[in-house]
């Protein structure tokens, strides 16, 4: 084989090979990367939204407002629900023993409490701080 041709079969060669990573490679990473950002932006909203609504039951514990009971309250809570997955079980325990008191109760606030620490916890797992 002349010299010559060897080079032009190792340009093409490397060329095909450059189009296949551009092609198919690049396109896959950019996608995971993509993929992280948005969880974690999921991520960030959720701890948002669970942080308002445990600022809204604190608020409605000093008010005449917190006459329903927590548990029935929490079930209907979207943001509760979309947390209520990643809390670790005896968090959900704790919670649940104070699901049957009204909302001006003590035993909700210290829940709240409770709920506010594991949230703090998920967010340093999540690595959000």
């Amino acid at each position: 084989m002349d010299l010559t041709l060897k080079i032009a079969l190792i340009a093409a060669a490397s060329a095909v090979l450059g189009g296949l990573v551009t092609a198919v490679i690049a396109p896959h990473v950019a996608w995971g990367i993509e993929k992280r950002r948005n969880v974690q932006d999921a991520r960030k909203e959720l701890i948002h939204n669970i942080r308002r609504m445990i600022v809204d039951y604190r608020n409605a514990t000093d008010t005449t407002f917190g006459v329903s009971v927590l548990g029935e309250s929490l079930s209907r809570n979207v943001s509760w629900l979309k947390v209520k997955p990643y809390l670790r079980e005896a968090i959900l325990r704790d919670i649940s023993e104070a699901g049957n008191s009204t909302i001006q109760s003590d035993k909700v606030r210290q829940a709240l409490s409770i709920l506010e620490d594991e949230i703090t916890h998920i967010q340093k797992m999540w690595k959000l701080v």
